[in-house]
């Protein structure tokens, strides 16, 4: 497991400090833009499903993208990120609803913070990053 490309990638930089740095990165531009005015709670229920549990699905399916070098993934990831917003602030629809233009911005920031950390993951996977070889190279 010390020695997996895979962990490093998928499980440790994807998975858990892809976890936790999307939800601080979310936290601190709520706070900087006070919840985007729309009176709703920042983490709501609706953030623990569709924020949580798809960010952690999506960083999973696109490190895996990157780690196995396929082509298109950066188009794959804004076209993921349009499906997305269009689920759920109906972005290109007639009936979307204006109030919430500051959480949608503050959703598309927050996606794309997330899959910075898918792609780091696939790059460290790809590229033969293991713990040992982090701990190596910190201590020098």
């Amino acid at each position: 497991m010390w020695e997996s490309e895979w962990f490093f990638g998928l499980i440790l930089v994807s998975g858990i400090i892809g976890a936790l740095g999307s939800a601080g990165w979310y936290w601190l531009l709520s706070k900087l833009t006070v919840g985007c005015g729309s009176g709703k709670e920042v983490f709501d229920q609706d953030h623990w499903v569709t924020g949580v549990l798809t960010g952690v699905v999506e960083r999973f399916f696109f490190t895996v993208i990157i780690a196995t070098d396929l082509s298109g993934a950066a188009i794959s990831m804004v076209a993921w990120i349009t499906v997305k917003s269009q689920m759920h602030y109906k972005i290109f629809s007639s009936d979307a609803p204006g109030k919430d233009v500051g959480r949608l911005y503050l959703a598309l920031l927050s996606s794309i913070a997330s899959l910075l950390f898918a792609i780091a993951g696939g790059v460290a996977w790809r590229d033969g990053w293991t713990l040992v070889k982090f701990f190596s190279v910190l201590s020098g």
